[in-house]
């Protein structure tokens, strides 16, 4: 009998790492409330509560200093809590409701054009060189950008 289908999400809405994925870096983060990312959003973590949110490009409280870049889709709750889901418009409780992180990539080689500041792409190399500090950018050849 076939297992019935619970969630799916469209591979576009995945931000992946353009090349050398063995390369890339992920990690677990938690999040401020009421907020909705996409995949490929620049990330930043707001100093007085620790939480994640989108990167903001004059952000003074610590969302101006990027820390990585969401994965997936998705919103939280008023707890802060990721909802993931294919469409953060009707999110899918069955999925998400209970987690208290959502992965981020902290490090890895991406496509320019994938990349979101604010849920608008794409962002240009100078943009994500000052977000993360330029030490930590490379600019490749291919329309790519590395993050150490």
């Amino acid at each position: 009998m076939p297992r019935p289908v619970i969630f799916q999400t469209s591979l576009a809405q995945i931000f992946t790492p353009a090349e050398r994925p063995e390369d890339a870096n992920q990690d677990a983060v938690a999040w401020s409330a009421s907020i909705t990312v996409v995949g490929g959003d620049m990330i930043a973590q707001r100093t007085s509560t620790k939480l994640c949110e989108r990167y903001a490009v004059a952000g003074g409280d610590g969302t101006g200093a990027a820390v990585g870049f969401a994965i997936y889709p998705f919103m939280t709750g008023a707890d802060g809590k990721p909802i993931i889901g294919a469409d953060t418009a009707v999110p899918s409780y069955l999925l998400g409701g209970g987690h208290h992180t959502a992965p981020i990539w902290q490090r890895g080689t991406f496509d320019l054009a994938e990349i979101r500041i604010g849920g608008v792409a794409p962002a240009t190399f100078a943009q994500v060189a000052t977000a993360f500090g330029a030490s930590r950018v490379v600019q490749e050849p291919n329309g790519f950008v590395r993050v150490t």
